[in-house]
């Protein structure tokens, strides 16, 4: 299908994973799993995608992206993660201004 490959190669160049938090440092979950969300940037920072894992595998990425405006206020700059997981290139802080990322991806805040 040619729309995956498109997703693909763009994934291919994506930037992170970063896990999600709010400005008062709460991470984002996925209320169907309960798992912390991770993103990543594609597009020079422009786009935004949703991850269920830090391996970054490809099926576990919801292929839609997002301009990254409508999550971050301010110019998108990753920091320091303190996960330990080796695989995490560092936070983002975003704004949850609807919880439907996408089919079958709601979010939340936890704390």
């Amino acid at each position: 299908m040619a729309e995956e490959s498109v997703f693909a190669q763009r994934f291919r160049n994506r930037e992170g994973p970063y896990h999600l938090y709010d400005s008062a440092d709460h991470p984002v979950i996925r209320v169907e799993t309960g798992a912390h969300v991770l993103g990543a940037l594609l597009d020079g920072r422009t786009r935004l995608v949703f991850l269920d894992d830090p391996g970054c595998a490809e099926g576990s990425v919801l292929r839609m992206t997002y301009p990254t405006g409508e999550w971050s206020p301010e110019p998108v700059e990753p920091t320091a993660c303190a996960c330990g997981d080796v695989r995490c290139k560092g936070r983002l802080v975003i704004t949850l201004h609807d919880s439907h990322a996408g089919p079958d991806w709601m979010l939340t805040f936890r704390g």
